[in-house]
């Protein structure tokens, strides 16, 4: 009896292990389970984390670099700022007292020294009176459009040349020059139109050939003795293409070269060009420059 109640007892005892063995086991499986899934969600996220601090960090350094560079910018625009104020402010109280005019004078030399930097030798000064020179001339010559729309072009043209000194011919009195604009209208009146324009040794420049516009009557023109170059052929040919201009003097204008020349074949009514005394004529190959130019104007005879 005894061996039958142990034997029970310890067949119950492993029946409640294996049973106690099996039910551990399972839930201990399916324990690894989520933790593996839970270890791979927490390293993915984990890493995650790490992007975008690394990312916030990057915009937190490139935010604060931008904040130094303009920074920077500003001192230096404040700098920039104070200087011009403190020259200015010098400068006014230079001017604005009088009673110290004598100890400040030192001042407001080196201020203009330090800003303006002149050249005070005599080739300084020389220079300086040359470039007034030319720019004086080159605005007393440029267009009028007052004086063209009061006179018209013929009258405003020969206002032009005879106040510089020259003379002109119209084609009511083909004898007679006209030296004085005291015999001028000071309207337009139709009846005066140019026949011949002298307008030698007047220091004529580029910007003078704006006033030379709608001449259709013109005949000859005098420009010898100037200040014209290149640019000045290529104007005339433009201005003179559709004109009935046949005599044309360049003579003594050094700055003309054999391009310029070339650029004056579009004047087809020309029967006569002198470029004496210009770089053109003293050009090697002035033959061919002859008989290209007399190629396209057969009429034309070029005085060298």
């Amino acid at each position: 009896m005894l061996r039958k109640v142990s034997n029970s007892i310890n067949c119950r005892l492993l029946i409640t292990k294996r049973y106690i063995g099996s039910q551990v086991v399972k839930p201990n499986e399916r324990l690894v389970k989520n933790n593996t899934q839970n270890g791979q969600q927490l390293a993915t996220n984990y890493g995650n984390n790490e992007l975008n601090k690394n990312e916030e960090q990057m915009e937190i350094q490139v935010k604060e670099m931008l904040d130094q560079v303009i920074k920077k910018d500003k001192e230096m625009d404040r700098e920039w700022q104070l200087n011009v104020y403190n020259d200015h402010k010098k400068l006014h109280n230079v001017i604005t007292h009088p009673s110290s005019w004598v100890h400040q004078r030192l001042d407001l030399f080196m201020f203009l020294v330090s800003h303006f930097k002149p050249d005070w030798s005599l080739s300084g000064w020389k220079k300086r009176l040359k470039n007034y020179i030319h720019y004086r001339e080159k605005n007393m010559q440029q267009f009028n459009p007052k004086r063209h729309a009061d006179l018209g072009p013929e009258l405003a043209i020969a206002n032009f040349v005879i106040d510089r000194g020259g003379k002109v011919k119209f084609t009511h009195s083909p004898n007679s020059w006209a030296t004085k604009l005291s015999h001028f209208p000071r309207r337009y009146d139709p009846r005066y139109r140019l026949l011949s324009v002298d307008s030698s040794n007047l220091k004529l420049r580029y910007e003078s050939l704006d006033n030379f516009v709608e001449m259709y009557s013109l005949q000859e023109l005098d420009l010898s003795d100037n200040l014209l170059d290149d640019w000045a052929c290529d104007k005339l040919s433009r201005l003179f293409r559709n004109s009935t201009l046949h005599t044309l003097n360049l003579s003594n204008n050094p700055m003309i070269t054999h391009r310029g020349i070339e650029k004056l074949h579009w004047i087809r009514s020309l029967n006569k060009l002198t470029i004496t005394g210009t770089a053109a004529a003293n050009y090697p190959f002035l033959d061919l420059l002859v008989l290209s130019f007399n190629d396209l104007i057969p009429d034309c005879q070029i005085i060298t």
